[in-house]
């Protein structure tokens, strides 16, 4: 595959700025706060449940978490952060290859998937764009009230990002949507999966 000075631009400001080992250890504290979450989480289905829980839906939710963490910086309540997961998987849904992306013939018998894919996108974006406010309000203000903010976050490469070098454009309110969906899409399954599977063998093997 061919891969053009954007993603080559993209890619190089996520290694260089969020996925060095110490950028890493600076994050300790939202991979803390989101595993005592997921423990609280599983007890309490668990107390609900008489034992039984679901374990890949509160993985996803622990790894959503750190990603949240280290995208936004900001405490959020866990209806907020449900509700961002939510809004992001049924776009996924909306997007997953259908019929008529073959047939391109049927396309007109397919508007109203295309007018619900963009009221979803639109609810997205007016969803996550206040949490990029309250960034851009906080990077201004360094000294204000606001103790939950980070104080280095992957929204922060974004906002003067260059993406095309000696470019003077740096991404819209929409773009800086679109970059962060896809930063918390691209962790949180995989993550959620790995943890799911590290439950598994703990289960399977008590011993270790």
């Amino acid at each position: 595959a061919m891969y053009g000075p954007v993603w080559r631009s993209l890619r190089r400001n996520l290694v260089q700025n969020m996925l060095s080992s110490n950028r890493l250890k600076e994050f300790g504290f939202a991979r803390k706060s989101a595993m005592d979450k997921l423990i609280e989480r599983i007890k309490s289905e668990a107390r609900e449940n008489e034992g039984l829980v679901w374990v890949l839906r509160n993985s996803r939710f622990a790894a959503f978490c750190v990603l949240l963490d280290m995208c936004f910086g900001v405490e959020m309540e866990e209806e907020s952060i449900e509700k961002m997961d939510q809004m992001m998987t049924a776009i996924l849904h909306t997007v997953d290859p259908k019929l008529h992306d073959y047939l391109p013939i049927l396309t007109p018998l397919n508007s109203g998937e295309r007018n619900r894919a963009l009221k979803l996108r639109r609810d997205l974006v007016d969803f996550v764009v206040g949490f990029i406010e309250k960034r851009r309000k906080a990077i201004r203000n360094p000294g204000g009230s606001d103790e939950t903010v980070s104080s280095f976050l992957y929204l922060d490469t974004l906002f003067n990002l260059r993406i095309i070098e000696g470019s003077e454009t740096t991404p819209s309110d929409e773009d800086l949507v679109t970059l962060c969906s896809e930063f918390l899409n691209a962790g949180t399954d995989t993550t959620g999966a790995a943890i799911e599977w590290g439950i598994a063998e703990l289960i399977a093997n008590p011993g270790i």
